[in-house]
């Protein structure tokens, strides 16, 4: 029969239906009694342990493992699954036969597996918002007090943040990265602002690690700025070069352009300096060979081979009569006279 297709939808949706059993787990990434320095914490950015960007890491990858895929990556986008979406939602399929009874044999099939797919369609909505709702609880529990204080005094939370994961990881990390609801939202913005463009990596820090910093600013920026920013030089040239591309994909992809060459300059110079100074030589050369986003900055700086600076002191090679001390003489001496 032509155009069956039987059974194409079996209610996994785009990101697969995930493990729908609930269980205990110990979501500090051990198996180690929770400690001060696995939880989200305030001002954990600046500090040397309660590392945002690693808790998060850990956190959300047990998630991952006990709720599934679909709300592990709502978490990651900071945005609810849309269970609207022609990608999630099932649609019924057409017969396309023109014989009279062929025809109808395959319309009776396809409300059958719509019908079955629309149920498991329905329970797949459900168990995902049943999943959210807990993983609030799991969220603030991995909270400090002192954090979940905090984000309590919010005038939000109980309008907003209380019963939305998504709302929660939100606060989370915006507490993580410095926010105080006493300072003026000036100051914030600048404090978002300033948070961006005095990141560095760090030395001995692993590159994901760095990377990940870089985004959760690159995030709280585009939050608090209210959108990312149009820098207004490289826009002119770009619609010079591309007169009829879209306004809004020019501020987007010089931006994210800017990023990724920031990401890169803020990059540790004793391991990636020699390869930095190639890519601005050839750019200068007009061979644009700069990344265009941050994940390809990430993946080029990945492949590179780096050789750290030696910042050991080097000294002159001594001679053996230098090596011989004058005690060891000495008794070569009488060992002779023996």
């Amino acid at each position: 029969m032509s155009g069956r297709g039987r059974g194409s939808y079996r209610g996994r949706g785009r990101y697969g239906r995930g493990n729908n059993r609930t269980h205990k787990t110990n979501f500090n990434g051990t198996n180690k009694k929770t400690t001060t320095s696995n939880l989200y914490d305030l001002n954990s950015a600046s500090k040397s342990t309660n590392n945002f960007e690693e808790v998060n890491r850990n956190v959300l990858t047990n998630i991952r493992k006990v709720y599934g895929t679909l709300v592990h990556q709502a978490l990651v986008d900071r945005k609810h699954i849309d269970f609207n979406d022609s990608k999630m939602k099932p649609q019924r399929q057409t017969s396309t036969a023109t014989d009279p009874d062929t025809k109808a044999s395959e319309e009776a099939e396809y409300d059958t597996d719509f019908k079955a797919a629309i149920a498991q369609y329905a329970k797949d909505k459900a168990a995902y918002n049943d999943k959210m709702g807990k993983v609030i609880a799991v969220l603030w529990a991995q909270c400090t007090r002192e954090l979940q204080v905090k984000i309590e005094e919010r005038a939000d939370y109980t309008t907003h943040i209380k019963d939305d994961a998504i709302a929660l990881m939100n606060a989370i990390e915006e507490h993580a990265m410095g926010y105080d609801k006493s300072k003026l939202k000036l100051e914030i913005i600048g404090d978002a602002i300033r948070n961006l463009f005095m990141i560095r990596q760090k030395e001995e820090e692993e590159l994901i690690s760095y990377y990940e910093r870089f985004k959760s600013a690159t995030k709280l920026l585009k939050r608090h700025f209210g959108g990312q920013i149009n820098i207004t030089s490289l826009i002119d040239d770009m619609k010079k070069n591309n007169p009829t591309m879209d306004e809004k994909d020019i501020q987007t992809e010089e931006w994210n352009r800017f990023l990724a060459f920031y990401f890169i300059e803020r990059s540790d110079h004793d391991k990636y300096g020699v390869f930095i100074e190639g890519l601005k030589s050839q750019e200068t050369m007009g061979h644009t060979q700069f990344p265009k986003t941050i994940e390809e900055a990430r993946a080029i700086l990945s492949a590179r081979t780096f050789e750290r600076t030696n910042t050991k002191k080097s000294y002159p090679r001594k001679s053996q009569a230098q090596i011989t001390s004058p005690k060891v003489i000495k008794n070569s001496r009488q060992i002779t006279r023996l």
